[in-house]
């Protein structure tokens, strides 16, 4: 299924700063969503991207 391109870059919508110091802090893997997807950050820095259930 293809979908709209959201109207905001990612890059725009999160602080790489607040990202990295979640990091320093201890935490392990970082969630959120972003338009139509689930993006997890694993304790390695891989980023997974998933579609939403809808």
């Amino acid at each position: 299924m293809d979908r709209d391109k959201p109207d905001t870059p990612l890059y725009e919508v999160i602080e790489p700063d607040a990202l990295e110091a979640l990091y320093e802090h201890g935490r392990q893997r970082v969630e959120f969503q972003y338009a139509d997807y689930q993006v997890t950050v694993q304790p390695d820095q891989t980023i997974l991207v998933s579609e939403l259930n809808t």
